[in-house]
């Protein structure tokens, strides 16, 4: 064990995710006035600073319809642009 080296375990289970409230940075999106077909992409750790097991699962998209917000598809496990 490296002394200096310090380690944080961070992260959700499969299949579950972490719910913050509205007021939390960086936790909204204004799409005020948008209409269309859009594609929401998330991306954790776009820079490949974490150590991981496994990269496989580091993007997903959800295609979305506004202003309904009907959700038409989602995908994880998408190749990080």
């Amino acid at each position: 064990q490296n002394p200096r080296l310090h380690r944080d375990v961070l992260g959700t289970s499969v299949r579950w995710s972490d719910v913050y409230p509205d007021e939390y940075p960086q936790q909204w999106i204004d799409v005020t006035g948008l209409r269309g077909r859009f594609a929401f992409v998330m991306i954790a750790d776009p820079r490949d600073a974490l150590q991981e097991s496994n990269k496989d699962n580091n993007a997903s998209m959800t295609y979305i319809e506004l202003p309904s917000g009907r959700i038409i598809g989602h995908g994880v496990g998408l190749p990080a642009p």
